[in-house]
């Protein structure tokens, strides 16, 4: 077995010794268990991405009531995970149903990744063409300044909205002021920059006719 492999093993094991070494020290609160959590569901340099671990932690800390505030946050992995499928069986309506949950709970708008959380939503809503609510979710991605990518995303969903009159007055002058400010936040996503960029070559086409958004 090659030594980067040995030593990348070697590593990751120690690493596990030392997150069961921390809960020993510290006992299964819950912030220890969301933030063990947070280290398999995102992954890093010694801990092995692991959807399955994190999914019971994070199931484990959604449904304790001494800690509203992690909760929240666990609630909202957990949608995280049911809309992207992973681990777990993709299901729209659990996502939507754990990241209301999550939004709902007024500390949940000071976490740095609420963005993420904000953009499923919203984007579940979008395909239900229940647009207000998806804009409102939209907005309020858009206004948080920790995830550039969330941002990005929002913007281009609010450039759409406005362009087509989804829920709201055609505005093509907001649409490409939305639509502008992605393309001003890149380099962040190539996919985000292509897609504006269709949607600004549409703003001055006489007649835009769309039967129902895409997700």
């Amino acid at each position: 077995m090659p030594r980067s492999i040995m030593r990348s093993m070697v590593g990751r094991f120690f690493c596990m010794v030392g997150l069961l070494g921390f809960l020993g020290m510290h006992g299964e609160d819950d912030r220890s268990l969301f933030d063990i959590a947070e280290k398999f569901y995102l992954g890093d340099t010694y801990t092995s991405q692991s959807y399955p671990y994190a999914f019971d932690l994070y199931k484990k800390v959604a449904q304790q009531r001494d800690d509203l505030d992690v909760a929240a946050r666990a609630q909202a992995r957990l949608g995280q995970i049911f809309f992207y499928g992973h681990g777990v069986r993709q299901n729209d309506d659990l996502a939507r149903v754990l990241c209301e949950h999550a939004v709902s709970c007024p500390s949940f708008a000071f976490w740095e990744y609420r963005g993420q959380t904000q953009i499923i939503l919203g984007q579940l809503y979008y395909t239900l063409a229940r647009f207000d609510r998806a804009r409102e979710l939209f907005e309020q991605a858009a206004a948080q300044e920790e995830d550039a990518y969330s941002v990005a995303v929002a913007y281009v969903r609010l450039g759409e909205i406005y362009l087509y009159g989804f829920g709201v007055a055609v505005d093509k002058k907001r649409a490409r002021r939305l639509l502008l400010h992605v393309i001003s936040l890149m380099p962040i996503d190539e996919g985000l920059a292509v897609r504006a960029a269709r949607l600004l070559s549409q703003i001055d086409t006489p007649t835009i006719s769309v039967a129902a958004p895409a997700a």
